[in-house]
């Protein structure tokens, strides 16, 4: 189930490419050790020890690996009990569906940044992250998180409360009903 690429060890670039290869293409639920685990597109729920089969490495080799990863910002380790979880974070935009244009994207991005700090006249901080939440909406949740600002600032009680972009991204707030 786990084929070696290669009868030598990869290299750390061939390793990250056969990540990319081998994490999901789209959302999926998994039973694993009699849990269920939602396994998103971009990431992976393979065991260290197989990705060290995949890679032709040692156990240490692979631990050292995903924590530079880690440390570069291009996976997240997602919590599981007794399961190791990655996520690629920038695979939605490594990987766009075709028709989508970088720059359309950008421009929708900054569509959003811009509206959204006029309308609830908030700092705009960690556009960053913004991107990276940005980058795992689908097309129709991107238009829906623009076209709703108005809306989630209307019915907000107390302006106080409002979110960060970025936490009105990842929440999925504009899916919120009134």
């Amino acid at each position: 189930m786990f084929k070696r690429l290669s009868n030598k060890p990869l290299t750390e670039r061939e390793a990250f490419f056969a990540m990319f290869i081998r994490v999901n293409y789209k959302d999926e639920i998994l039973e694993i050790k009699e849990q269920k685990v939602l396994c998103k597109r971009g990431e992976s729920v393979l065991s260290k020890v197989s990705w060290a089969k995949v890679f032709n490495w040692n156990l240490n080799k692979v631990k050292y690996f995903f924590k530079k990863l880690e440390d570069l910002q291009l996976i997240a380790i997602v919590p599981h009990r007794n399961l190791f979880h990655i996520r690629l974070l920038y695979y939605p935009q490594w990987n766009k569906p075709a028709g989508i244009s970088a720059e359309q994207d950008d421009a929708l991005f900054q569509e959003f940044w811009d509206k959204y700090h006029e309308t609830t006249q908030m700092r705009k901080t960690n556009v960053a992250r913004a991107k990276r939440e940005w980058a795992l909406l689908t097309p129709q949740e991107k238009e829906l998180a623009v076209e709703e600002i108005d809306t989630y600032f209307y019915y907000l009680t107390d302006t106080r409360y409002c979110k960060q972009a970025v936490n009105y991204l990842k929440d999925k707030t504009f899916l919120d009903e009134d």
